[in-house]
């Protein structure tokens, strides 16, 4: 996926997300109060998924300004309130949570 992470003059959070959804590439946008809640209200919109973030953490894996950062994502379907969580991990902690989501969601619909 690719991710485009710019804040407005309302200090809301614009994410433009592009991915590949059942062999076909898709590209969504929207706006929130930080990138994973522009995420979230983006794959709203879209319906390809009905599920909200239940909870969010996220930590640094070491010290120094090299530092990868995991962050964990819990999610819930919205349809049967199945729920499970997701990982990711980067370098760039906007890109952990990212990948985070998509890992939580990727499980809940498999």
């Amino acid at each position: 996926f690719k991710v485009t992470d710019t804040e407005n003059s309302e200090k809301e959070t614009k994410i433009e997300v592009s991915f590949t959804y059942n062999g076909k590439e898709q590209t969504l946008t929207s706006t929130g109060n930080g990138p994973i809640n522009s995420l979230k209200n983006a794959l709203i919109k879209s319906e390809l998924v009905s599920a909200n973030i239940v909870d969010y953490a996220e930590h640094a894996l070491s010290k120094g300004s090299e530092a990868k950062a995991a962050a964990y994502v819990q999610m819930k379907r919205c349809d049967n309130g199945n729920e499970t969580f997701g990982v990711g991990v980067d370098s760039n902690i906007t890109i952990a949570s990212i990948k985070a989501v998509f890992s939580a969601i990727n499980r809940l619909y498999k």
